[in-house]
């Protein structure tokens, strides 16, 4: 058996798989892992505002970050 993940909005009791995701098989064996809150919008970039990251704490982080990408120049 081979695992295939993605993520889908249920539209009138249906989920569309993906193309790419579709298994070559006909029969599958479905399980659903329901969240219990909306799905977040994508947003561009990354963000880590809501982890606390040890090295960061008493530090500013864009600081150390500019720091870090100054050093290779």
């Amino acid at each position: 058996m081979q695992a295939v993940e993605f993520e889908a909005d249920i539209q009138d009791q249906s989920i569309l798989i993906p193309v790419e995701k579709t298994p070559p098989c006909k029969h599958v064996r479905v399980i659903l892992l329901a969240s219990d809150s909306e799905p977040q919008k994508k947003r561009g970039g990354v963000d880590f505002s809501d982890y606390d990251v040890r090295c960061f704490r008493g530090h500013d982080s864009l600081e150390i970050q500019k720091e870090l990408r100054d050093e290779w120049r």
